[in-house]
């Protein structure tokens, strides 16, 4: 119904876009563009993976009926675009390189004041809900065992104490922190800014989105080599390090060579120009650009 009124008022629109995958317009000739991450198909299969359980597929088939009816499908990432093409091979399923930085934060990056302040800091960050509490709670663990317990913080966003279990000292939960809310944007942006590190050790995916607005403040990364990220920034990372062995002792060792590392500065500095265009306004040059392409063929 949303839709339908929609295509009626603005019956002369060049588009119908929509965030996600599960609808599209059936009521004009006006053409579709759906914009997303992946399909259920993917998460269930890649994430999770299980098959479709008999409830799902009703979603499933939405999702199929919405891919197959629109004239472009762009994913975020590379290789959720990959399997996109695999599943639907006659839609144009398009990747458009790098990604987007929800950011909420209003102050001025100073580069080298952020990175000081950094380089002094005593704080590593975890940034993740209840899906990511496995590897939340490794990292705490990989906390206890370190020799740096006694001189580092641990600070956990997304998750509360009553989520995690043995916290020990020096390990603060703050929940989850609503960025339109100044309270807990004052938390969040400050722990950003004053990081010394940002770890996920979760495998398969590591908590993407906070990461790479992580690395736009100056952060370097402890991170499992799930596919996406790699495809992205490579197989070695000069912004940090991968996780490789999902162990204890590993993400131990990774945490005290990063901290510890002469190289800390370049790291930092590495992480922020990485991603420092993934902005929503050369992400949306992009999708117009895409769009353009339609009317030069049509011309």
């Amino acid at each position: 119904m949303i839709i339908r009124r929609a295509v009626r008022r603005y019956s002369h629109a060049d588009y119908c876009i929509f965030i996600g995958y599960d609808f599209y317009n059936k009521y004009s000739k006006i053409p579709t563009l759906l914009f997303g991450d992946w399909t259920y198909k993917i998460l269930v299969a890649e994430r999770l993976k299980r098959s479709i359980y008999w409830f799902e597929r009703r979603f499933v088939r939405q999702q199929d009926e919405a891919i197959l009816h629109a004239k472009h499908v762009v994913s975020l990432f590379p290789v959720c675009a990959y399997h996109m093409r695999k599943d639907y091979p006659t839609v144009d399923i398009s990747y458009l390189g790098g990604n987007v930085i929800n950011s909420f934060y209003e102050g001025c990056l100073q580069e080298n004041e952020v990175i000081a302040r950094k380089t002094k800091s005593n704080r590593i960050l975890f940034i993740g809900g209840k899906k990511y509490r496995e590897g939340a709670q490794m990292l705490i663990e990989t906390f206890m065992m370190s020799c740096m317990k006694n001189d580092y913080e641990l600070h956990i966003i997304g998750m509360n104490d009553q989520d995690l279990s043995g916290i020990p000292p020096n390990v603060y939960c703050h929940g989850y922190l609503k960025k339109d809310v100044k309270h807990d944007a004052d938390i969040y942006y400050d722990l950003l800014l004053s990081a010394k590190v940002i770890v996920n050790p979760t495998p398969l995916w590591g908590g993407y989105s906070s990461v790479i607005e992580a690395m736009y403040f100056y952060t370097p990364v402890i991170v499992s080599p799930y596919d996406d990220f790699v495809n992205e920034f490579g197989n070695e990372i000069d912004f940090g390090i991968y996780n490789i062995d999902n162990s204890c002792t590993s993400l131990a060792s990774a945490i005290e060579r990063l901290c510890l590392s002469d190289h800390y500065v370049s790291m930092c500095v590495a992480a922020h120009d990485r991603v420092k265009d993934y902005t929503w306004k050369n992400y949306i040059n992009k999708l117009l650009n895409l769009i353009d392409k339609d009317n030069e063929s049509e011309a």
